[in-house]
């Protein structure tokens, strides 16, 4: 099975980006899915957990090239 996508670029960037960058995304809400769990299962301190939350996920974005949508 094959699958061709095309895009008028760089008016369809943000589709672009979109599609060709899935993985990255699955995989990074997978990781602050653990990064969440570990944190409730080993922290006795539960304050400022959802900053902690936030900035991993600011971090992990960063890490792998990823943005929000504009």
């Amino acid at each position: 099975m094959k699958a061709i996508l095309e895009f008028e670029l760089p008016e369809d960037k943000e589709n672009f980006d979109a599609s060709t960058k899935g993985m990255d995304w699955a995989l990074l809400v997978w990781h602050i899915d653990q990064f969440i769990r570990n944190k409730i299962k080993y922290e006795q301190d539960r304050d400022g957990v959802l900053q902690l939350v936030r900035n991993e996920l600011n971090f992990q974005m960063e890490e792998k090239g990823l943005k929000y949508p504009e």
